[in-house]
């Protein structure tokens, strides 16, 4: 479903949106994870919204990997709220 008319969607039902990071992108390096998770807060928005991956954890997925993924997040989501 397209982003924006997810979000439509959520904020005139009262929803929370859910996931989206391709896992297979926790294989990258720590820049390309950086990159791709800041594209998906910023289509998606801090608001009344949970940023997971799209397919779960792997077995071979490196901790520090996802880690950066979580602090990316955090970080990325805090500087846009301090914006508003």
């Amino acid at each position: 479903m397209d982003i924006i008319e997810a979000r439509e969607w959520a904020e005139k039902t009262g929803k929370v949106l859910q996931g989206n990071l391709d896992p297979g992108v926790i294989m990258g390096d720590a820049k390309i994870i950086e990159e791709k998770t800041r594209q998906m807060i910023d289509c998606f928005g801090c608001q009344k919204y949970i940023a997971n991956l799209g397919h779960w954890v792997w077995p071979n997925h490196e901790i520090q990997k996802l880690q950066t993924f979580v602090d990316t997040v955090r970080d990325h989501s805090f500087k846009l709220i301090k914006q508003k």
